[in-house]
């Protein structure tokens, strides 16, 4: 029997709302409508990709499209499971208001543990785990719940990031220094202090000078084990969203990094592989994503920073490792990007066709293009 896909782009909103009413974004909004058949990369031959109604279905009849009026009852019969981009209570309100079976939604103890598990807290405890298992990685983080503790940071660390609880593709996260102490700095004052208020706390860490996005992706089983799915390089805007992802086979990946960051890469899959069942304990099954970066040290060496954020849910990272089987050759390389839908890209698979504003991309790579994607 089938699975119903959905792409719901405003799963980290939606965790930061707490709520099934929120309303998203106007980005959010749009991005659910033209990317909403995106799940087409990744999902089995026999299942079902939910659609608009308004939106016509792409001429692959595989896997299968299906309108949101054609959900009836005897429909939702031959569905076995639901796989959204990322569970939340928003996603399950919209599923049962289309109709869904109650066994087919996950219960509330479970989203609230998944809401849990989503803030940046566990990343703040995951971090110091690995940087037990693997010394030559760098990385520090607090957890602060008061004004008194950001202030604590400056004065520890200097420029510092601070980021909410909850938030994604960048919102949320915004650096600090001791100078924003004066009274000239309300603004930030104020944004920590709605942030305290609203989320409860917000985490802080020293401000590091970020050379390259990668993250390594994983997949969460029924019995508690950890998977690993793949490496990711991505690149992000100067705000911090999403920008696009280097489609290459893991070997190639590798490639493009310094050789002295592979030892430190493969201890820290073994550690993640080991330290994730305990830290998720059981309450989370499906893909997540741990970003990483390469910083430059102090001493001008590059270092690794092995948990920059967890994402509990399919990333783009995890869409670019999927997209690996269309590349026509191992040592073939594509560009995965989320691009305006009216600019043209000579070569490009355009995988979200009927898109208005926002199409994802897949665009062949040149033989330079892989090794200028990192500058190191």
């Amino acid at each position: 029997m089938p699975k119903l896909h959905i792409f719901n782009p405003s799963h980290d909103e939606a965790l930061a709302a707490g709520s099934p009413f929120y309303y998203p974004t106007s980005a959010a909004r749009t991005l659910a409508h033209d990317l909403s058949a995106l799940p087409a990369v990744w999902a089995a031959e026999d299942d079902l990709i939910l659609l608009p109604d308004h939106l016509p279905a792409p001429q692959s009849a595989i896997p299968a499209f299906i309108h949101e009026n054609e959900l009836t009852a005897t429909r939702w019969e031959t569905i076995d499971g639901i796989i959204p981009w990322g569970w939340d209570a928003l996603v399950r309100h919209r599923m049962a208001g289309l109709g869904a079976p109650s066994h087919l939604l996950p219960p509330d103890h479970k989203l609230e543990a998944i809401r849990q598990l989503s803030s940046r807290q566990t990343a703040v405890s995951l971090l110091p785990l690995l940087r037990e298992d693997v010394p030559a990685t760098v990385g520090r983080s607090c957890w602060c719940t008061s004004i008194n503790e950001v202030w604590q940071m400056t004065d520890s660390w200097g420029e510092i990031m601070l980021k909410a609880p909850w938030s994604g593709s960048g919102r949320g996260v915004f650096r600090m220094s001791p100078a924003d102490r004066s009274e000239n700095s309300g603004s930030r004052q104020g944004r920590v202090l709605r942030i305290l208020r609203e989320q409860g706390a917000i985490e802080a860490e020293p401000f590091y000078h970020r050379v390259a996005d990668l993250a390594m992706e994983f997949r969460m089983l029924s019995d508690g084990h950890a998977v690993y799915e793949g490496l990711s390089l991505f690149t992000t805007t100067p705000t911090g969203g999403y920008a696009g992802n280097l489609v290459a086979s893991e070997a190639t990946l590798l490639s493009l990094l310094p050789p002295e960051t592979h030892t430190v890469l493969e201890a820290v899959r073994t550690s993640l592989l080991r330290r994730l069942p305990p830290l998720l304990d059981g309450h989370y099954q499906g893909l997540l994503g741990v970003d990483m970066m390469l910083v430059r040290h102090t001493d001008l060496s590059l270092r690794l920073h092995p948990c920059v954020e967890i994402n509990l849910r399919r990333t783009m990272g995890a869409v670019a490792v999927s997209l690996r089987r269309l590349l026509p050759s191992p040592a073939a390389c594509a560009l995965f990007t989320l691009r305006p839908t009216s600019a043209t890209v000579s070569g490009a698979i355009n995988l979200t066709p009927g898109a208005n504003k926002v199409s994802a991309m897949l665009t062949p790579a040149s033989d330079t293009a892989p090794s200028s994607f990192f500058k190191f």
